[in-house]
C-alpha cells in the first residue's frame, strides 16, 4: 500500500481504528475478514479471486493492510487504496461515483491502468514514494479524467488526496 501525504507542513486529521478484540486469536480473526459486512463493494470484494493477484488470498493479509481495508470500507467518504507491488485499487461504495464507467471493473486492477489518462500525472508521485521520498498530499488538484467511458474525452475534476 502506498500512503501520499503534503509537501506542505500542515497537520493532517488523524484516524484511528478500535476493535473489541481482547486477546490475539480474536484480533487475527478480525483482521483476516476486511470485507465482513454490508455494501456492494464488499460484496463484490468477497466474491474477487485476490489470491490470483500480487496480494494474495486475503487470509494471508497483513494485518496492517486488513485494517486499512477495513477502515476504507467502513467510511462514508469516497476512499480508495493503491494496494501493493503492482497498487491494485481497492476502494469503497462512495469511491464508485468518482470512477463512474470505470466500476465495477476497477477492483482489484492497478491504478494506473484504470486511470491510464492521468498516469503521467501520477507516476512521478508514487515513484518519489517507492523512492523512500516524503509521502505526498495535494489539495484541488485538477486533473482530467474519463469518467464516462469515453477515453478520448474528459472532464476536468479537483482532487484532494493523501
Amino acid at each position: 500500500m502506498v500512503a501520499v501525504s503534503s509537501p506542505r507542513e500542515r497537520p493532517l486529521p488523524a484516524a484511528s481504528f478500535m476493535t473489541s478484540a481482547t486477546n490475539p486469536e480474536e484480533l487475527t480473526e478480525s483482521t483476516a475478514s476486511p470485507f465482513q459486512g454490508g455494501g456492494e463493494m464488499r460484496a463484490r470484494a468477497r466474491a474477487f479471486d485476490w489470491s490470483a493477484t500480487s496480494l494474495g488470498p486475503v487470509e494471508r493479509w497483513s494485518p496492517t493492510l486488513a485494517t486499512a481495508v477495513r477502515m476504507c470500507m467502513e467510511s462514508p467518504f469516497p476512499f480508495n487504496l493503491w494496494c501493493g507491488p503492482d497498487k491494485l485499487l481497492i476502494y469503497n461504495d462512495g469511491y464508485r461515483r468518482v470512477l463512474g464507467s470505470k466500476h465495477p471493473d476497477a477492483l482489484g486492477r492497478p491504478g494506473m491502468h484504470v486511470w491510464s489518462e492521468i498516469r503521467d500525472a501520477l507516476e512521478p508521485m508514487f515513484a518519489h514514494i517507492d523512492a523512500g521520498g516524503a509521502p505526498v498530499y495535494a489539495e484541488d488538484a485538477p486533473f482530467v479524467m474519463a469518467r464516462a467511458g469515453d477515453d478520448k474525452a474528459g472532464e476536468l475534476a479537483y482532487f484532494t488526496f493523501g
